[in-house]
């Protein structure tokens, strides 16, 4: 947060808040945590650039990220199948996402519809199951689940393709509701 202040003043920009719509909120599975030492809490924001907006100074830090694009979620979508593009599963997730808000415009009224309720109000833990990960709602989520009886599956599945690229697809059935049972705190 210090150097994006420091960024803004030498530029003489404040950041437009008002303009950053909450996405979501995504923890670490377990077994990554212990991987690389500690989990992180990654929350997402979207916001819409105007036709006027420069986007020629932004770079990736070169330290978490190494590459940096502007596209559309379907262009970057095509890209990934493509093998051009590497996306972790909440990337893929929030892209798949967008593409059911086809008119940036409609964004603020899209984020507050009842359909986005678990992944907007839930912090998303994704927790490992056999072949993926499971999202808040999911009968098996050690966090977070169905309601009580409930065989609801909300998961990315990973399935590791010939190539040795994961090949992500989203298994949501039509029995998710909120609010979901809390079975344990973060």
């Amino acid at each position: 947060a210090a150097a994006f202040l420091a960024c803004c003043r030498a530029h003489g920009c404040s950041p437009d808040a008002a303009g950053l719509h909450r996405w979501g909120a995504i923890v670490t599975p377990d077994e990554v945590s212990r991987r690389y030492g500690g989990g992180f809490c990654t929350h997402f924001f979207v916001s819409c650039a105007g036709e006027d907006t420069n986007l020629a100074d932004a770079a990736a830090d070169a330290s978490e990220t190494h590459d940096l694009i502007w596209a559309a979620p379907e262009e970057a979508l095509s890209l990934y199948e493509a093998n051009e593009l590497q996306l972790a599963p909440p990337q893929w997730l929030i892209l798949n996402e967008l593409l059911q808000c086809p008119r940036m415009a409609s964004l603020p009224a899209f984020l507050a519809h009842d359909s986005r309720a678990v992944t907007r109000d839930y912090v998303a833990k994704m927790a490992s199951v056999p072949g993926g990960f499971a999202l808040p709602g999911d009968a098996e989520h050690p966090m977070w689940r169905g309601a009580a009886g409930a065989t609801s599956r909300h998961r990315i599945h990973c399935p590791e393709g010939e190539d040795g690229r994961w090949r992500y697809w989203l298994e949501r059935t039509s029995d998710l509701r909120v609010p979901l049972m809390a079975v344990a705190p973060l």
